[in-house]
């Protein structure tokens, strides 16, 4: 397991414009890769060499806890090893510092987890367990609190306003001119994709020259589906939205039931969710599977020495031709 001495980020956040385990608790749920929990069996000799411990959503939830995962198994099955998912009983720092002991009983050797709210258990489990790896995406060095990131602990986090620029400014630029911000919690992240977003549309509205440009903006407070937020984003395309810029896990697909059942358009996040339906018009990416699965190289190595965070940037991909897409400039 020595390659497992550090994780380091490599990928970055990118906007497409094509169209776009195993617990001794009852609280926890896991399954192993199929393809290698023979080989891991063998290799290791551990239930779980992996672990990944979910946030409060589902592992399906087709944002970081569905795609985290699949990076995880990914990893896996490429190194024989044997990968388990780890749920928490409820949204607490001990019902998530529960499943990574219990992971660590598995054999866990590395465990990944997602979102801010591991702040407090990652900075207890890195202290707790000094010979687990630990690899936390969208987890700041001030999410730990007074902790820093100890040697065995790499953070990752995202420049999410550049993400939400490009987004407003593609909406723009591509002839929508009656926008919608919704965001999720209230939480940082989130609200760098509004704020980016706003100066994006902004910006593209000014170089065009149009001055009819207007955003509605929502933070429904939860990262759920719900009615609420169905009936708001209902409200929102009846009254003429045209393309809203859902940030917020599963309340993009309360917005897309919304979006379809009024003719209207989103911009998805996190994820490349355009498969899912005929409204997303476009979206902002975080590459969470191959962030998840792992990158994994020595931290020891000369290309990072003792390094113990991340933070990814956008990378603005120029069009066939040279032609430089929306957000450049020549």
């Amino acid at each position: 397991m020595k390659k497992f001495l550090a994780f380091v980020m490599a990928a970055s956040m990118a906007l497409s414009l094509a169209a776009c385990g195993g617990s001794s608790a009852s609280t926890a749920t896991s399954t192993t890769t199929e393809a290698t929990s023979e080989a891991a069996a063998s290799t290791s000799g551990s239930k779980t060499d992996v672990a990944f411990v979910t946030d409060v959503g589902n592992i399906d939830d087709q944002s970081f806890n569905q795609y985290t995962w699949q990076g995880v198994q990914d990893f896996c099955s490429a190194n024989s090893l044997n990968a388990n998912y780890y749920r928490p009983s409820e949204d607490s720092d001990a019902a998530r510092l529960e499943q990574m002991d219990n992971a660590v009983n598995d054999g866990a050797k590395s465990i990944v987890v997602a979102g801010y709210l591991f702040g407090k258990a990652i900075a207890e489990a890195q202290e707790k367990y000094p010979d687990v790896q630990f690899l936390a995406l969208d987890v700041s060095a001030s999410d730990l609190g007074d902790k820093a990131p100890a040697a065995n602990t790499a953070l990752i986090t995202y420049k999410e306003e550049q993400a939400g620029y490009l987004a407003g400014y593609a909406a723009v630029y591509d002839g929508y001119k009656e926008l919608g911000f919704l965001g999720g919690m209230e939480v940082p992240a989130v609200i760098r994709y509004g704020y980016g977003f706003v100066q994006g549309a902004d910006a593209a509205a000014k170089e065009i020259g149009a001055d009819d440009v207007h955003i509605k903006y929502w933070y429904s407070q939860v990262f759920a589906a719900n009615d609420e937020i169905k009936n708001k984003m209902d409200g929102w395309y009846s009254e003429g939205t045209e393309v809203v810029f859902a940030c917020g896990g599963p309340v993009c697909q309360s917005c897309d039931a919304a979006a379809q059942a009024n003719g209207g358009k989103m911009i998805g996040v996190d994820v490349d969710q355009s498969g899912n339906s005929n409204t997303y018009g476009e979206g902002t990416c975080r590459d969470l599977r191959h962030e998840g699965a792992g990158r994994v190289r020595a931290r020891g190595s000369d290309r990072c020495p003792g390094r113990r965070s991340w933070q990814c940037s956008v990378d603005l991909l120029r069009r066939p031709g040279g032609d430089p897409g929306p957000g450049e400039r020549r």
